[in-house]
C-alpha cells in the first residue's frame, strides 16, 4: 500500500479520455481502480479523468494505461489527510431557492417550517440543488407558481428527480422524469418516497417512450441538460406541451444562447424570461475556468399563447428586429411604427426644416427635432448669427 493518497487527474479530447476509460477498465491491474470522467470544458472539448489508485501497483498500470494516449495531459499530485466526508457535507449545505428549501440528512433540523422541503442526498445522480442550473429551475418555477398551477410536469433528464419531486409537491397530479441513466431513476424513485411525493422516474431515451407519451400534455416541461439535447429534444418536448404550456430550460452556456433559442423559436415558442446564473448556488465559483461556468437558465411559454411572433430581442440587428416586429403576414405590431412610416415623418420633418409649405399656404412651422431654434421663432435675415449659419460673410 502506498504511504501517502494520491490523485491522478488526466485532460484532453472526449475520444481520448472515454478511449482512455475503456482501457482503464480492460486492464486488470486496475479493475478495483476508483475514478471518475466528466466533462470540464464543453467548448474546448476538454474532459477530465480523476482517478484515486490505492497501492503502487495500480498507480504503475494506471500511468502506463494513460500513457498510450498521447492527447491526454497527465498530472499526480499528493493528497493530504483530512475528514473527507466531513469536508464533502461541508460543501453541501442547504439550499433556499423562493418557497423550495433543499437539504440533506446533516442538515435536517435546519429545515424551516414554513418552506417546501426538499430532502435530497448527494450521491451518483445529478440535482442536489447546490448547481446554478438546478437552483436556477426552481426559482423559475417558483416564480410561475405565483399566477398559476400545473396539473401534469414532465421532468427530462430528471437526476436526483428534484424538479419532478417539487412539481409533487406543490399539486401536480402527474410528476413524471424521465433519464437515460438507469441509477439516476433508481435513486430518484427513492427520493420520492424519502419526501412522500406523488412521482415516478422512468428509464427512457428522449419522449417516445409509451410510459411518457401516455399521461401527455404535460402542463408543464423542465429540461436541465445540455445544449445539444435541448436542440434535440426541441420538437418532442412541443409535442408533449399542451397549447399554452410552458417549457424551463437550463443547463446551457452563454455560447449556445443564440442556438436554443433558434431550436425552440422555430418550433413555435417564444421567450418569456431569462435567468443567469454566473455562480453554483451563489455558494463561490465553480471549478470549470475562471469564474465558473455561465448557466443560462430560459423559461419559454408556447407560442400559440401569447400570439406568432417572437419576445424582442435588444441583441438582433436592426433588419432581423424589423422582420420579427412586422410579424409572418408583413404587418407592423401593435404601437410600433413601421420602416415607411418613420421616413414618412423624416421626410416630413426634412420639409419643416427647409422652409417648404406644411400645412396652410404660407405657414411655416419648425420642426421640433431641431434645437437650434425655437418652435415658431424667426429671426430677421439681417441678424449675424443667421447669416454666419448661411456662410454669409
Amino acid at each position: 500500500m502506498t504511504v501517502d493518497a494520491v490523485q491522478t487527474v488526466a485532460r484532453g479530447p472526449r475520444a481520448e479520455a472515454e478511449a482512455a476509460a475503456l482501457a482503464i477498465d480492460a486492464e486488470p491491474a486496475t479493475e478495483a481502480l476508483t475514478y471518475s470522467i466528466l466533462e470540464e470544458d464543453e467548448d474546448r472539448d476538454v474532459w477530465r479523468i480523476d482517478a484515486f489508485p490505492t497501492s503502487e501497483e495500480e498507480q504503475a498500470a494506471l500511468v502506463a494505461t494513460l500513457a498510450a494516449f498521447p492527447a491526454l495531459r497527465v498530472a499526480t499530485e499528493k493528497l493530504a489527510d483530512a475528514d473527507w466526508l466531513a469536508m464533502a457535507l461541508s460543501g453541501l449545505p442547504p439550499v433556499r431557492a423562493g418557497r423550495f428549501f433543499v437539504y440533506g440528512a446533516h442538515d435536517k433540523g435546519l429545515a424551516p417550517p414554513s418552506t417546501v422541503n426538499l430532502r435530497i442526498e448527494a450521491g451518483a445522480a445529478f440535482g442536489t440543488g447546490h448547481h446554478g442550473t438546478t437552483v436556477g429551475c426552481l426559482l423559475a418555477f417558483d416564480r410561475l407558481l405565483k399566477r398559476r398551477r400545473f396539473g401534469r410536469a414532465l421532468d427530462v433528464g430528471c437526476g436526483t428527480g428534484v424538479l419532478a419531486i417539487a412539481a409533487a409537491r406543490t399539486g401536480s397530479r402527474v410528476a413524471l422524469g424521465t433519464d437515460i441513466d438507469a441509477p439516476s431513476v433508481r435513486i430518484a424513485n427513492e427520493n420520492a418516497r424519502l419526501n412522500r411525493a406523488r412521482a415516478r422516474f422512468v428509464h427512457a431515451s428522449g419522449l417516445a417512450d409509451a410510459r411518457v407519451r401516455k399521461p401527455a400534455p404535460y402542463d408543464l416541461v423542465f429540461a436541465n441538460i445540455l445544449a445539444p439535447p435541448l436542440v434535440a429534444l426541441s420538437q418532442d418536448i412541443k409535442g408533449a406541451l399542451k397549447p399554452g404550456g410552458i417549457a424551463i430550460l437550463s443547463g446551457l452556456l452563454r455560447t449556445q444562447e443564440r442556438r436554443v433559442l433558434a431550436a425552440y423559436a422555430s418550433r413555435g415558442f417564444r421567450l418569456e424570461r431569462r435567468r443567469t446564473h454566473h455562480r453554483d448556488a451563489d455558494f463561490g465559483p465553480a471549478g470549470n475556468g475562471p469564474g465558473g461556468p455561465h448557466a443560462e437558465h430560459r423559461r419559454l411559454v408556447d407560442r400559440r399563447r401569447g400570439g406568432d411572433r417572437c419576445h424582442r430581442r435588444r441583441d438582433l440587428p436592426d433588419q432581423q428586429q424589423r422582420d420579427l416586429d412586422r410579424g409572418s403576414a408583413g404587418r407592423p405590431r401593435p404601437g410600433r411604427r413601421s420602416s415607411a412610416d418613420r421616413q414618412r415623418r423624416h421626410r416630413r420633418s426634412n420639409g419643416r426644416r427647409s422652409g417648404r409649405p406644411v400645412g396652410p399656404v404660407g405657414r411655416r412651422e419648425q420642426c421640433p427635432h431641431d434645437r437650434r431654434r425655437r418652435p415658431g421663432r424667426r429671426r430677421p435675415l439681417g441678424d449675424d448669427r443667421e447669416q454666419r449659419r448661411r456662410g454669409v460673410p
